[in-house]
């Protein structure tokens, strides 16, 4: 299930190494920007791109997907990364 935190998530099919754009809140709520976590297909490799950033919502991030269409490891990964599980 979808975390409370998340506001949206974005994937761009893999057209950068950072693959998902999950978007949580306003950063001072008036301008647009969001804290996000950015992600590659694989985050937990020694190459792969875990990190939290800003980023303002829109399809420059890709498409909206919903928490369902996540890969399994990615979504678990992102628990991790919110909620400090494992």
């Amino acid at each position: 299930m979808k975390p409370a935190t998340v506001k949206a998530i974005y994937d761009n099919g893999g057209e950068t190494s950072d693959r998902f754009t999950v978007i949580l809140h306003d950063t001072d709520g008036v301008s647009g920007v969001h804290e996000a976590l950015s992600l590659s297909m694989w985050p937990d490799m020694p190459n792969g791109v875990s990190l939290f950033t800003e980023a303002i919502e829109g399809g420059h991030l890709g498409t909206e997907i919903e928490w369902v269409e996540l890969p399994t490891h990615i979504a678990e990964h992102i628990l991790n990364r919110l909620f400090h599980i494992n």
